[in-house]
């Protein structure tokens, strides 16, 4: 059938491990959108000859004309060389930076957070060997650029924002100095973030005292509380890589008060090989996460009969209760195994997941709130083409916009940003698929209150194997702006 079931409470054993790093006061101001920001303790001789040295540089360079700051100009490109189809922006560096999470505000701002490791280009990395930084557009056009962690590895993968406009990141730090700090010993921690709208550090948790933690993935609930999804489990021996750096995971979520405050922590497992991608809210408060399992064992988790890949969607309570679990793969005469990577619910209130299959297919599937399975479909499944979805959100008629990318011919295989909208029986409606030369993707998507959507990912340079963070923009019809 494709399916397999559980209803029951939780597996035992809330994370009592993660605990909370919280300073209040300590502000981060990064609008220089170049420097790492950091709490590192200078004496006031050194502020003093910085700061001397500073304005005059700036002074100097004023007089002569020079822009030393890239800044974004309009709403969708940059003051850098944008690409040549309107609509797109392209963030050009000299080696790795990409969009993990993007988000909009109720003002109509754009915000997307990501990774860099370069060091030129409009997103430098600081004093680390990479790390997190944001954008901010806002809906005059007017925009920043910021740069958080320390002398390690740091990275935000997901972005939300709150009513009052406070910008909410998670990810993980590998830095035990800078702006969050982990706490674990051997591994990363997961990190949650609070940003106000003109690029102040307002709080942070760093969760996580041993093995390696992990936030993915983050939501808000209707009274505006604060999820966050992740993994947490032992590290791995030879850690070289955020790919590389838990085995044998545990699925866990964690709800935080408004103000950063920890509600509660769950894990629910112990169940090697389970891992969440994605959070979503429903109206009534619930919290259903997606993922994907990979443990073929008895449980909750379990992968359907015969399959060692299956998509995970489960659904708890506000107060973090395990009300039913279940694993799937597409259906079909000869279903392949597969895995889930966005989650939003639709405008008739079911859960809509997103993924592929291990057949490089794209993969939808819609439940009841219960978890009973209304349809599940595949789609782009050209023999040789590689296809898949990365993230899904709700659009304002109530269907569901999907984002990844796609390889247009068997020939190259150079992957296009794709994003499609599927309606509430899963029927594939307008899709957009662009690109170029060089291969690019999308890893994150969100719907403005006025209907336009906006998705962030990368784009790889061949010429240089750098990897450019990524911006594209449309309207509700699937046409560029």
């Amino acid at each position: 059938m494709g399916v397999r079931s559980f209803k029951g409470a939780a597996a035992p054993g809330v994370f009592d491990a993660w605990t909370q790093n919280y300073e209040e006061g300590i502000v981060s101001d990064t609008q220089d959108k170049i420097t790492i920001s950091s709490r590192r303790r200078l004496d006031g001789s050194k502020i003093f000859v910085i700061i001397t040295w500073t304005l005059l540089v700036l002074f100097f360079a004023g007089a002569a004309g020079i822009t030393w700051y890239p800044t974004l100009s309009a709403r969708w490109s940059a003051k850098v060389t944008p690409l040549a189809i309107p609509g797109t922006s392209a963030y050009p560096g000299n080696h790795q930076a990409e969009f993990k999470g993007v988000a909009t505000g109720a003002d109509g701002s754009v915000v997307a957070v990501g990774r860099t490791d370069s060091t030129t280009g409009v997103f430098r990395r600081g004093l680390g060997n990479a790390d997190a930084f944001i954008v901010r557009i806002g809906p005059d056009g007017k925009a920043w650029s910021g740069i958080y962690g320390g002398q390690s590895d740091d990275i935000f993968n997901a972005v939300t924002v709150q009513p009052d406009g406070t910008i909410i990141a998670v990810g993980s730090t590998m830095s035990i100095d800078g702006d969050f700090g982990k706490v674990s010993v051997e591994g990363p921690g997961a990190v949650v973030a609070a940003i106000s709208p003109n690029n102040k550090l307002l709080w942070h948790k760093t969760l996580g005292t041993s093995g390696c933690t992990e936030f993915v993935a983050v939501s808000l609930t209707p009274n505006g509380n604060i999820v966050a999804a992740g993994q947490t489990g032992p590290c791995n021996p030879s850690p070289g890589s955020p790919t590389s750096w838990m085995y044998a995971t545990d699925n866990a979520l964690v709800m935080l008060s408004p103000q950063g405050d920890l509600l509660w922590s769950q894990v629910y497992g112990p169940f090697a090989g389970v891992n969440f991608t994605s959070v979503t809210t429903t109206s009534n408060g619930d919290i259903v996460a997606a993922g994907y399992s990979t443990n073929v064992a008895d449980g909750p988790y379990a992968c359907v009969p015969g399959h060692m890949r299956c998509g995970v969607i489960i659904l708890v309570t506000p107060t973090g209760q395990l009300e039913w679990a279940k694993t799937l793969t597409e259906v079909g005469t000869n279903p392949h195994d597969g895995q889930f990577r966005g989650i939003s619910i639709n405008g008739d209130g079911n859960i809509v997941a997103v993924g592929d299959t291990m057949n490089d297919d794209c993969w939808a599937v819609a439940l009841t709130p219960d978890g009973t399975t209304i349809w599940n479909k595949t789609y782009l499944t050209t023999i040789g083409t590689t296809s898949l979805f990365t993230s899904a959100a709700t659009a304002t008629d109530g269907n569901i916009i999907a984002a990844g990318m796609r390889s247009l011919n068997a020939v190259d295989n150079i992957g296009v940003p794709m994003v499609v909208m599927l309606d509430s029986q899963g029927d594939l409606g307008w899709t957009y698929a662009g690109g170029g030369t060089n291969p690019e993707s999308l890893s994150s998507i969100a719907v403005m209150p006025d209907g336009h959507i906006v998705a962030a990912g990368s784009m790889n340079n061949k010429s240089t194997s750098a990897n450019f963070a990524y911006l594209i923009a449309l309207n509700s019809d699937g046409t560029l702006t």
